[in-house]
Order: structure tokens, then C-alpha cells, then sequence
């Protein structure tokens, strides 16, 4: 049986779109209204259809999906769909190792008379958007028709695939032929950004459901590869989820009408002055003794039990249950913001680090690389074997080799920790503190642990950049800190160690360090 779309708001806010994985990940180049019809087009198949049937639309209808104003003829939509006839579409199959090459539709037939347009897939589309079962992506496709980009649209579908991941790591030569951009387009990388990766982040945080940060990394000097950090957009979710939040009380103002003889006046005056859980379990209490027969007059006790607390104890239970709820919940939330926050922090000074290290002269590199060797290299029989296997071109050697560098006073960055890092992408550090401490995760106490150092830090007069490189993923982050800070302060408590009554014979400079950073360290930072 044919489908027929009348095309309207309230139709097309619940229609979604689901594509195998392995379609998203195929290689085509599609304008923005093409893309748009092809989505539309998808978001009409059953979830339970074996098959693919023509798809019937009114012209006029898809005219408006468009945004196309006044357009009475066929002429743009013949267009549109003769190049959807014509334009290859590349899914390669890793399983199977083949390369599939086939056109969106089979066939497109205009009814002049009725203003209709019949669209049908290419056969071969069906195990990539029928009876999906597993490695597929689905999003509305409200959220998609609002992109001004072709690019954008694309952009989304590749990074919610990755939305619970929450990362997507994609080199640039990589995206630039999923998108399908010719060579000789956007040659330079700064013209790429602007004109594709800085509009389709600007899109997204304005239009959908998720957006990105992203990160670059470079290698000799050239950006080549793209960590895009995927978050939820949280002032779309409402819409997307097509909830109706003017209508949370109605339910139980329908049961206070219901089993009570209070005036629309009075339920009013009720909702404006007590709180929705005050109210709700007040009438369930009273409801309660109402039904053992002990409450006759159930608008009158409802109205003295508001007045005067009668159910306060259990209400306050109720509140401490809930608080306890909401500190769970924003633990949780911290603890997944701050995880992904750190992440990006690491990347980007150890692409710092990389950065200052390739300026170093070849005799220098080598003395570091000697250093890492001999001092952490050997110290570990695992590290050791994976080093002797792959040398410095194994990513793990590479990432520890950074860690390495990064406590080394030469690769410092002084004006660049963590805790700034996080105020310059907006983490607002006041509600690690509206956390009790039994709820914090472990990268919200290393966090904590940092602030209170930074201020003590301050107070001494010691620059907070001895923070630099502190991962907040750290199991013990105070031995850590012990270390790292201890070295960096040595020459501003070198004096107060003289003066300690301990010292009876003048140690020797090492013993000297030793015992300060036992000592005046943990004395005065811990």
C-alpha cells in the first residue's frame, strides 16, 4: 500500500530517522535540500517493513519541506531528484571486504494532474534502513531539516553515532572524503574550519540536540587529525522529546477535584504557595486516613494538614530522600563533565608538549628520550616489553613519553592547569562544593584537593602553575602532588628549614630536600 505524506509541524515533530552505522559512514556528496528529501523519505519506513514501497508526497507539500517559496512548477523538484537518480553512493563492507556502488532511488514518477511525486529506494538500501536491529543511529528529523549546510547535516549524523561515546577522533583527510570535498577544495586547513567544522558547531549548538568541542593535533606543523568532544545539548531536549511540561500538575489536581469540594480559587492558591511534593504527600496522607474511615471531611483536613504541618516528619523524610537523589544525580553529572573536561585538558598540553619538543635540537630529544628510557622505561616489565616491540612509535610509549616530559621544568606551561583550563570552558567550580563529600567521584575530590592547594599556594606566594599537567583521573593525587609541588617550592621554604630546632647537624643539600619535603611540605600544603 502507498504512503501519502500531507506535510505538517505537528506531523513531521515525531518523525525519526534510522540508518545502519555503515551508512552513515558511506562516502556521497549531497546538497542540503537532496539530503533532506533522501532523510525525509527514510523517516516514512515501517520499523516492521520487510520491503520497500513507493512513497507518495504532494508536491506542494514538499515545497514547503524545502523552505521553497512559491514554487508552483516541477521544475527544481525534477532536478533535485534526476541528480538523486544519477549520484553514486560508495558503503564499504569491512566483513565482506566489497565496496557496494548504487544510486539513493530506483525510480521517481511525477502525477502532473494530482500533484503528486513517487519516490522508491534502490533494493540494495534495505539492509542499511529496514528491520535495523543493532549498529544503528537514530535522531528526529525536525532536528536535521534545520541545518542551512549540507556539511552540517553530515557532521551531526557522524558524531551522534559517537553520542554515547561521548568522543570522535577522525583525521581530516578521513572527514574531508566522507563529506566528499575535492582536492582542490578548501586546500588550506583554515579554510576547511571556517567554512565547514566552525559552521557545523555553530548549527549544532543552535539547533540540535547534541554540539562539539574539538580539539586538533598537529603533526610537523600540520593540523591532522580532529578530537570532536560530543555533549548533550540540554536546551533542546525538551523539544526533542516532545514532553508537555504545562500539564505536570494535572494530575493530581484532577484528584484533589475529584475526591474534594475546593474551588478552582482555592486549588490555585494551594499550587502558588506550597511546593508540589508538599502537596502531593499531604493528599496522599490524608486520602489515606480518609479511606480507614478516620477523615470525614476531606477538604477540611487536606486544608489543615497544608496549614499545619501535620505530616512534616514524613514530608521531611521525603525531602531528605529527594536531596539525597539530587546529590547522587549531580555527582554522577560532574563526574561525567569533569572526565570529558579532562581529557581535553591532557590533549591539549601534551600537544603543547609535542609542540616544544620537536623545536628541541636532535641532541636534546635524545637525552630526553634517554632520560624516559633508563628512569620509567625499565621500571616497568610491561612498559618495557611493549617499548622493545614498537620503540617510540607505539601511541602508548608516545602518551607516557609526554606524561614523562610534562613533570620535566622545561616543558612547563606556568600559566596553564587544570583549574583554569576548566574556568575557560565554562565548569563552574562552585557546585563541586555544593556536593557533599560522600557523593563526589574521585575526579570531584581531586578536584576539591586542587582548589584548596591553589589557595595555599596563593597565600605562600607561589605561582599555581606548579599544577600544570595534573590529571585529575590520579588514584592518589596527593603523593602526586607531594612530589610535584615539593620541587617547585623548595627555594621559598629553603630559609624555614634552617630555622627548624630538628636540625641539629647541617645536612647535605639532598638530605636537605629529603627532610623538607617530608616535613615542611606535608606541614604546611597537606
Amino acid at each position: 500500500m502507498n504512503h501519502e505524506l500531507w506535510i505538517k509541524p505537528t506531523r513531521i515533530e515525531n518523525l525519526k530517522v534510522a540508518k545502519l552505522n555503515s551508512l552513515i559512514e558511506a562516502k556521497y556528496k549531497l546538497s542540503k535540500n537532496e539530503q533532506k528529501l533522501i532523510l525525509l523519505l527514510i523517516s516514512q519506513l515501517g520499523v516492521d517493513d520487510e520491503d520497500f514501497k513507493p512513497i507518495r508526497f504532494k508536491v506542494a507539500d514538499i515545497h514547503k519541506f524545502l523552505g521553497l517559496k512559491k514554487e508552483t512548477n516541477y521544475t527544481y523538484l525534477k532536478c533535485l531528484t534526476e541528480n538523486l537518480l544519477s549520484k553514486v553512493l560508495k558503503i564499504y563492507d569491512p566483513k565482506k571486504n566489497s565496496l557496494l556502488q548504487i544510486n539513493w532511488l530506483s525510480s521517481a514518477e511525477y502525477f502532473v494532474k494530482e500533484g503528486i511525486i513517487e519516490l522508491q529506494f534502490d533494493p540494495k538500501l534495505k539492509p542499511f534502513l529496514l528491520k535495523l536491529k543493532k549498529n544503528f543511529t537514530q535522531y528526529y528529523l525536525k532536528i536535521a531539516i534545520r541545518f542551512d549546510s549540507g556539511y552540517s547535516i553530515r557532521l551531526y549524523e557522524l558524531l551522534k553515532q559517537y553520542e554515547n561515546i561521548g568522543k570522535r577522533i577522525m583525521a581530516v583527510s578521513e572527514l574531508k572524503e566522507l563529506l566528499w570535498i575535492p582536492k582542490q577544495k578548501y586546500k588550506k586547513y583554515h579554510d576547511f574550519k571556517k567554512r565547514v567544522i566552525l559552521k557545523a558547531q555553530k548549527e549544532l549548538f543552535e539547533k540540535a540536540d547534541i554540539f562539539f568541542d574539538f580539539v586538533e593535533e598537529k603533526k610537523w606543523k600540520k593540523i591532522e587529525r580532529i578530537i570532536f568532544l560530543i555533549k548533550k545539548n540540554k536546551k533542546f531536549l525538551i523539544n526533542v522529546e516532545d514532553k508537555d511540561y504545562n500539564t505536570e500538575n494535572e494530575d493530581i489536581i484532577n484528584l484533589i477535584k475529584r475526591y474534594t469540594d475546593l474551588t478552582d480559587k482555592q486549588i490555585k492558591d494551594i499550587f502558588q504557595k506550597y511546593s508540589k511534593r508538599y502537596i502531593i504527600t499531604s493528599f496522599n496522607e490524608v486520602f489515606n486516613k480518609h479511606k480507614e474511615g478516620k477523615v470525614k471531611n476531606i477538604s477540611a483536613f487536606f486544608l489543615s494538614t497544608l496549614k499545619e504541618g501535620f505530616f512534616d516528619d514524613k514530608i521531611n523524610k521525603l525531602k531528605i530522600e529527594e536531596d539525597e537523589k539530587k546529590q547522587y544525580k549531580l555527582g554522577e553529572e560532574i563526574e561525567k563533565e569533569l572526565k570529558k573536561l579532562n581529557t581535553k585538558y591532557l590533549l591539549t598540553i601534551f600537544w603543547k608538549i609535542s609542540e616544544k619538543f620537536e623545536k628541541l635540537k636532535e641532541d636534546k630529544k635524545n637525552f630526553y628520550k634517554k632520560d624516559f628510557i633508563e628512569n620509567f622505561v625499565k621500571k616497568n616489565i610491561l612498559i618495557e616489553a611493549e617499548f622493545k616491540h614498537k620503540h617510540f612509535k607505539s601511541q602508548i610509549i608516545q602518551n607516557l613519553f609526554l606524561r614523562f616530559l610534562a613533570d620535566k621544568q622545561e616543558f612547563n606551561f606556568w600559566d596553564y592547569n587544570i583549574i583554569k583550563f576548566l574556568k575557560e570552558n565554562n565548569f563552574n567550580l562552585e557546585k563541586i562544593f555544593l556536593l557533599k563529600e560522600k557523593y563526589r567521584g574521585k575526579l570531584a575530590k581531586n578536584l576539591v584537593n586542587l582548589i584548596k592547594l591553589e589557595k595555599k599556594l596563593a597565600k605562600l606566594g607561589i605561582s599555581s602553575g606548579v599544577l600544570f599537567a595534573i590529571d585529575l583521573e590520579t588514584d592518589d593525587i596527593t603523593e602526586k602532588l607531594k612530589d610535584k609541588v615539593s620541587i617547585n617550592i623548595f627555594n621559598e621554604l629553603k630559609n624555614e628549614s634552617k630555622k627548624d630546632n630538628n636540625y641539629l647537624i647541617q645536612p647535605t643539600p639532598k638530605e636537605e630536600y629529603e627532610i623538607l619535603k617530608k616535613n615542611y611540605v606535608k606541614k604546611i600544603l597537606f
